[in-house]
């Protein structure tokens, strides 16, 4: 029940600010609303101009705009709904203003910007970045996870695929620029994508040997100069030759960023 409340608060609050927010944008906005036909675009000045003006090439900075207001006025209208089933202590089963873009067609979601957008579209936006790999050296074994990026290590492979099997988001190896301008490879960059929050992992596989713990000690120390610590966002795992890291280790770990993104009691919290 507690659980419940702290939505229904949270949410209204959340809807509250968005509203506002968008309030803002619709200040100095030009009248009427824009219709698509194709790839034709036309200026309808009020609800009795089924059809329009037709605007041209050098009218697409008034397109956007139309396009823009359009879209704003949507967000407004489902917030607002969505406020005054929440102050009635019952749950909304409308359209969210979240999924606004995504049920646009393609030509409307092209015209507009937005930060207001399902976490699934979040994290497949975020999924999509390009960046450069380190890459590796010929003859290095070859692990491959189930969709078919390439890591250097068992038990990599074993995060990888416990990660897409609870299907949260990862990029593998994603560049972070530290202090001194150096560039780091941290091993997962993980989206908790309810959360919109980055967690980091590191695994550190032989620790047994002094140059290497020494090494990543001086990494792990680097990565909590620009904020990426231990207990906070960082994960960090370890194991030697005698001291194994077990698959259910992993699993746990996994279990528990699901946990903390779904808003349940997490096992431990980092």
């Amino acid at each position: 029940m507690n659980n419940l409340r702290n939505y229904i608060e949270n949410r209204k609050t959340l809807l509250t600010l968005v509203i506002a927010d968008t309030q803002k944008k619709l200040k100095n906005i030009p009248d009427g609303h824009l219709r698509i036909d194709g790839s034709q675009y036309y200026y309808r000045k009020d609800a009795s101009d089924k059809n329009g003006i037709y605007l041209k090439k050098k009218d697409m900075k008034f397109v956007r705009r139309l396009a823009q207001k359009d879209y704003d006025l949507q967000v407004i209208r489902c917030a607002n709904a969505e406020l005054a089933v929440l102050a009635k202590d019952r749950l909304y089963t409308g359209t969210k203003f979240e999924e606004i873009y995504e049920k646009l067609p393609p030509s409307r979601q092209d015209l507009i910007e937005t930060d207001y957008v399902t976490d699934d579209l979040f994290a497949r936006r975020w999924l999509q970045q390009e960046y450069q790999k380190p890459g590796f050296k010929e003859g290095f074994p070859e692990y491959i996870t189930e969709n078919l990026i390439r890591v250097r290590s068992r038990i990599e492979l074993i995060i990888a695929n416990i990660l897409l099997k609870y299907e949260i988001p990862f990029l593998y190896e994603y560049p972070v620029l530290l202090e001194n301008g150096s560039v780091r490879y941290p091993d997962f960059t993980i989206l908790l994508k309810h959360l919109r929050k980055i967690i980091y992992w590191e695994h550190l596989g032989i620790m047994g040997d002094s140059s290497y713990a020494n090494a990543n000690a001086a990494k792990i120390n680097d990565y909590s100069k620009i904020g990426i610590v231990m207990g906070y966002n960082l994960i960090v795992t370890m194991e030697t030759a005698e001291i194994p890291l077990s698959t259910g280790t992993v699993e746990n770990i996994v279990r528990n960023l699901c946990a903390m993104d779904e808003g349940r009691e997490p096992l431990f919290y980092i």
